[in-house]
């Protein structure tokens, strides 16, 4: 036993802080593969890009890191790449690229140039929220379009620039410089003002986030507070730091009570892992793994850092999914099909075939129907998320 522990020691100091509570899988990125960033749009395909390289790429992967190509190339580039990526369902995403907004209609394996966007400065955040309204927000302001991302309308001040900008279902929320919380039922048409509750939280030098859950559950990364709230910023409640100290740099939350906190200290940043809602962290990575940026889809999560693709080992529990039957119709399905779901939303779906390769994926979709004509016939499985479950059901499609 004293073996093994000396052993264990030994391991921890060549190799810098161990892993904590989440196994992580070690995947080198050949040298020609030179990314900072990542997105997730599945459990195996991600997006890789570098913030401040140049020329600058997107890059992608379908096996989780294994391979990679390039999938978008700018060989002048602008010297500042302000990538960000979102999809509104599996095959459509739009991204962020300067003063451009990128367009892709075939699941990121190639991109154009759809909108020049209406000022030059950097953006920092794409919503896709359906196939009319997107949201940008950046320096120059909160823009929003109507049309598919064709046009593009500043949203007024309340007070200071807006920090960040959140949407689910759509509920959306946003927060500006002076801690005002402003929400839509609209889809960002109209804003009501909801609470000014953060205080000292704000901060001109850092990235604010904002993540929606529900109507009523969010969480926001304060200076050195994370923000939550149960009630839709009616009230709130500040939890610590993991470290105590440093900036909450960057949060990636797949619920209300598992997510992890990218801290900054100095020039060093540690990756930390909770599982109940911020009560109690583990350290998942120190300053010695030089992580740049963490990113999850479902369970499965993944971290980049000095040439080094992270990947979990294992799927991250959810303790709030259930997997049970649920409801569609008509079954077996030619064309499309609708999710009954009472009263609640239908947040995302997921369709694998029988071998477990996802081959479509939709965010919130419109009065919960579902168009799978592009699939062959045959045998599928649906996960379907609804609030706060998860439920499974087989479809045969006709």
């Amino acid at each position: 036993m004293k073996k093994k522990i000396i052993i264990l020691i030994i391991a921890v100091l060549l190799t810098g802080k161990m892993y904590a509570q989440v196994g992580w899988e070690k995947i080198n990125l050949p040298e020609s593969i030179n990314i900072n960033k990542i997105y997730c749009l599945d459990e195996n395909t991600l997006f890789g890009w570098h913030s401040i390289a140049f020329p600058e790429y997107i890059y992608k992967t379908d096996d989780g890191g294994k391979n990679w190509k390039v999938v978008f190339d700018d060989p002048i580039g602008k010297g500042f790449s302000a990538f960000h990526i979102s999809f509104l369902n599996h095959n459509i995403g739009f991204c962020l690229y300067a003063n451009y907004l990128l367009k892709t209609n075939d699941s990121g394996n190639s991109w154009f140039k759809f909108t020049l966007l209406p000022h030059t400065f950097n953006y920092k955040k794409i919503v896709t929220i359906d196939e009319e309204n997107i949201w940008l927000l950046g320096p120059a302001g909160f823009q929003i379009s109507t049309d598919g991302g064709n046009c593009f309308q500043e949203v007024e001040k309340y007070d200071k620039a807006y920090s960040a900008i959140g949407c689910n279902n759509g509920i959306g929320y946003a927060v500006d410089g002076a801690s005002n919380v402003l929400t839509t039922t609209d889809k960002g048409q109209t804003w009501n003002f909801v609470s000014n509750l953060f205080g000292d939280e704000m901060s001109s030098t850092m990235e604010h986030d904002l993540q929606i859950f529900d109507s009523n559950k969010a969480t926001f990364n304060g200076f050195q507070n994370l923000i939550r709230t149960e009630d839709g910023f009616q009230s709130i409640n500040k939890y610590p730091s993991p470290a105590n100290q440093g900036e909450l740099e960057e949060i990636a939350f797949t619920d209300h009570q598992h997510g992890m906190v990218m801290m900054l200290k100095g020039d060093e940043r540690e990756l930390y892992y909770t599982k109940d809602g911020c009560n109690e962290w583990s350290m998942e990575f120190g300053a010695d793994y030089q992580i740049s940026h963490v990113a999850g889809k479902g369970r499965v999560w993944y971290a980049i850092g000095d040439g080094i693709l992270y990947k979990t080992t294992k799927p991250l529990h959810i303790s709030t999914e259930k997997v049970v039957s649920a409801h569609i119709y008509p079954n077996p399905v030619i064309d499309s099909f609708i999710i009954e779901s009472g009263d609640k939303q239908v947040t995302q779906i997921e369709i694998f075939d029988v071998t477990g390769r996802m081959l479509f994926f939709q965010h919130s979709p419109a009065q919960n129907i579902i168009n799978i004509e592009t699939l062959a016939k045959g045998i599928y499985i649906a996960k379907i998320d609804i609030e706060n479950s998860v439920y499974q059901v087989k479809i045969l499609k006709q």
